[in-house]
């Protein structure tokens, strides 16, 4: 059944760039739906490969894909320009190395059902490597929640800080098409990260937003793609947008501006060492500078913020050029288990391991 016109409720939108061995996969897994009032909307970014060929011949033998075309200006802007065009109630953002769960729709019907004043609906996801074999979520684990939590708010920020699978990024999110017409909440047109922006600014406008733990969305850690590239000016507006949200948490929600400042220092280090691992000192080396003085700015305001003080001595450690950085902070006292620091740090760890 091809859904048309006012049936359509889901518009999946879908930005694609020189994803010719990975588009026909993601199409397929949005066409394995098992709900079928949805429309499938792909923005060809002005690809160099053969993608829109791809996507062409994919388009004729589906009538729920519809195919866009732009010169290159990056995710946000494809996007935006699927935003406008979509039929669709709510908006589903499915990039184009990534899997719809074949249940994604069904589930999503279900939950924006639940309340009509519902902007936002969260799901989970899980991340497979390309170069390995994934692990498929199995349905009989994915015990449907009879009372889903809606957030917003405090909590919803609380939410945002504390649990690292709701996050900024775009792909867990489904959007009522109104809310982001209404309140202008167009993606910003960067080249990377803009979805980290817009849906910070949608928390700021006070969005209402239901919260499932189900995992609807498969994404695909691909090497060569934007999120994985080298240190980019990228990185700098990334940090302005942890800048802009501890500002606004500050001024808003003061009893969690310690959450708010851990974010922000953990973006810098995490830019001075793509910038120490790249060999890139002198290409950046203004950003370089101005980011170690940003930090050392950060750890002042530690003391009074609340701030767990293991990660002001991998900040210290960092701004010094400490080579052991990564390695020494798996001495700086972590012995609670399961903490979103703990993992941040060993995850550092790891990454140090591998290169030796």
């Amino acid at each position: 059944m091809v859904a048309t016109g006012s049936d359509i409720k889901f518009s999946v939108i879908t930005p694609a760039y020189n994803v010719e061995n990975y588009i026909q996969r993601c199409v397929e897994s949005v066409n394995k739906q098992k709900y079928k009032r949805f429309e499938h909307i792909v923005v060809d970014d002005g690809s160099l490969d053969d993608t829109y060929k791809i996507c062409e011949r994919l388009a004729s033998e589906n009538e729920n894909l519809k195919i866009l075309q732009q010169n290159n200006s990056g995710a946000g802007a494809a996007r935006n320009k699927a935003i406008m065009s979509a039929k669709g109630e709510w908006l589903v953002f499915l990039d184009a190395d990534d899997i719809l769960d074949e249940m994604a729709l069904q589930e999503l019907d279900y939950l924006t059902d639940i309340s009509n004043d519902i902007d936002v609906v969260l799901f989970r996801f899980d991340i497979f490597n390309e170069r390995t074999i994934r692990k498929m979520v199995s349905h009989r684990d994915m015990q449907r929640e009879m009372y889903p939590q809606i957030f917003s708010g405090e909590k919803l920020w609380n939410l945002f800080f504390t649990d690292n699978r709701v996050g900024g990024a775009v792909c867990n999110k489904t959007v009522r098409r109104e809310y982001i017409i209404a309140n202008n909440l167009f993606f910003p047109e960067y080249r990377a990260r803009e979805d980290a922006f817009w849906f910070r600014k949608m928390m700021m406008h006070g969005a209402k937003c239901l919260y499932s733990k189900n995992v609807l969305y498969h994404q695909c850690m691909r090497y060569g793609s934007v999120e994985q590239s080298k240190y980019n000016q990228s990185f700098v507006e990334y940090m302005h947008i942890h800048s802009e949200t501890y500002d606004y948490i500050k001024k808003t929600y003061p009893q969690l501006v310690g959450a708010a400042l851990e974010v922000c220092i953990k973006s810098k280090i995490k830019s001075l060492e793509l910038i120490r691992a790249d060999g890139l000192h002198r290409k950046y080396a203004s950003d370089y500078l101005n980011i170690k003085n940003e930090l050392g700015k950060d750890i002042k305001m530690t003391a009074v913020k609340n701030v767990d003080c293991r990660l002001t001595k991998l900040a210290r450690m960092a701004i010094d050029d400490d080579v052991g950085w990564k390695i020494k902070c798996i001495n700086l006292g972590l012995k609670r288990r399961g903490t979103r620091l703990k993992r941040f740090l060993y995850a550092e760890l790891f990454k140090e391991k591998r290169k030796l």
